[in-house]
């Protein structure tokens, strides 16, 4: 039911348009989405039944990389902000 349940909410909001009187609403609702099915489709050959290049595997590496520089960072800066908490908390509480 979890990979079916896009399509059943559509064709309930569609079913109810429909009985709106708006059909013409649902023909242009009904051709979008099946736009969207090449968008979502291109994404899934791309990674499931591509090769990948050099070109691409660098890429994500460099990614990874910043990801994981970014998270550093944070993870820094945070820790950081809880000590100056804490500090600010002891010196509240002895006072």
């Amino acid at each position: 039911m979890l990979l079916t349940s896009g399509f059943i909410g559509k064709y309930g909001l569609f079913n109810s348009v429909v009985n709106a009187g708006e059909v013409p609403l649902v023909v242009i609702a009904v051709l979008t989405s099946v736009v969207s099915v090449y968008y979502y489709l291109r994404v899934i050959v791309y990674m499931f039944m591509k090769e990948s290049t050099a070109e691409t595997a660098a890429m994500i590496k460099l990614i990874q990389h910043q990801i994981e520089r970014e998270a550093k960072e944070y993870i820094k800066g945070k820790t950081v902000e809880v000590m100056q908490y804490q500090y600010y908390v002891g010196v509240t509480l002895l006072n």
